[in-house]
């Protein structure tokens, strides 16, 4: 009963973003297939631990809420033989791929780990270059952020932020300390 209830939330979920007619941005669709993707590894679990969906045998009606399922999925174990999900087949079912695909042997990356580690600003931070240096639009400095993501080296961001970015500013003159600290805040991500 969880099991289908889990799979057809899932389904809903992909059914909601496909079929959005709008551009969505891009933390906004993180946000909504890291949800998919903590309902698929809590149903993941449930079908190869049977045994977890158990439930009392003075209340039969009983079953495990996602909250509790939720917080299971930091102690279960990451298979290592499970391939990574290109976007190109996000949409695909498992019985759709073909035996190369499967056996891959890429590492998985989660949404965690790509939103992790580089680029993250504390608010503080987050604040300052928000009102300082893209006059109040935060959705400006994610866009840049979203770009420096892409990029392989500080040699290159330098470049984007020279050539891009500043020339949409052109109040930056006047604000070279703030400018310096986002520029070394950029460098010390790639270190």
């Amino acid at each position: 009963m969880i099991l289908a209830a889990l799979q057809k939330e899932i389904k809903e979920l992909a059914q909601a973003i496909s079929s959005e007619q709008q551009p969505m941005d891009a933390t906004l669709l993180l946000a909504r297939i890291q949800v998919i993707y903590e309902k698929a590894a809590a149903l993941k679990y449930l079908q190869e631990h049977p045994e977890s969906l158990g439930t009392p045998q003075n209340n039969p009606e009983v079953t495990p809420g996602m909250d509790t399922i939720i917080h299971m999925l930091p102690q279960m174990d990451e298979p290592n033989e499970t391939p990574p999900m290109d976007s190109a087949d996000f949409w695909k079912s498992s019985a759709d791929q073909s035996p190369t695909e499967s056996g891959s042997t890429k590492p998985n990356k989660t949404v965690n780990d790509l939103l992790g580690g580089r680029f993250r600003l504390d608010l503080n931070d987050r604040l300052m270059y928000t009102k300082q240096l893209f006059e109040g639009r935060g959705e400006d400095l994610d866009q840049v952020l979203s770009q420096l993501m892409t990029l392989e080296s500080a040699q290159l961001a330098h470049e984007l932020m020279e050539h891009w970015v500043s020339p949409e500013y052109p109040h930056w003159d006047q604000k070279q300390e703030i400018v310096q600290r986002f520029l070394s805040w950029i460098d010390r991500q790639f270190d």
